[in-house]
């Protein structure tokens, strides 16, 4: 079905908060950053099939260097990954923009803030809307690494504001 995806609760008594405000409360801010850290800091490998079942870790493979040692020109990956897991934890939806060579191989991932990304279905195809500095980019689903929480399917749901309603 075409259209924009859903991710907040239909409550009208919910009270949205922010990712910022949520991380003043100590309790967020330590649950976030325990869990972003072990997370961000388990190793993530990238392993050729040898067939019949067998497979070995492969350094020399491009995504190594990107997912396990540097996913860009300015964050190691442990702090990649704890960017990835926080905005998962928090708004339900991590997204990184995918860069590519001119053969369409994969050298860098770019986190981008889950509260300025939009999910549309368009045509049948999903549609990535980002908005910053006042202009909104349009990213094919080739273009972007999504990792989602539960939710629809196609996006996960914001625990900020599905939570909003307890405090």
């Amino acid at each position: 079905r075409d259209g924009q995806q859903i991710t907040v609760p239909w409550s009208t008594n919910a009270r949205v908060t922010s990712s910022d405000s949520a991380l003043q409360v100590p309790a967020v801010y330590a649950c976030a950053r325990l869990i972003a850290g072990i997370v961000s800091s388990l190793p993530l490998m990238v392993y050729k099939n040898l067939g019949d079942g067998q497979r070995t870790v492969d350094r020399g493979h491009r995504l190594w260097m990107v997912l396990h040692d540097q996913p860009n020109e300015v964050m190691t990956a442990s702090e990649f990954w704890q960017a990835m897991i926080l905005q998962l934890m928090l708004r339900g939806n991590a997204y990184a923009q995918i860069f590519r060579d001119a053969n369409g191989d994969l050298i860098s991932l770019w986190p981008l803030a889950s509260d300025q990304m939009s999910v549309f279905m368009m045509d049948g195809k999903l549609v990535y809307k980002y908005k910053k500095d006042n202009k909104e980019y349009y990213l094919g689903r080739e273009s972007v690494l999504h990792i989602k929480d539960i939710g629809t399917g196609v996006v996960g749901f914001s625990k900020l504001e599905f939570m909003s309603a307890s405090v």
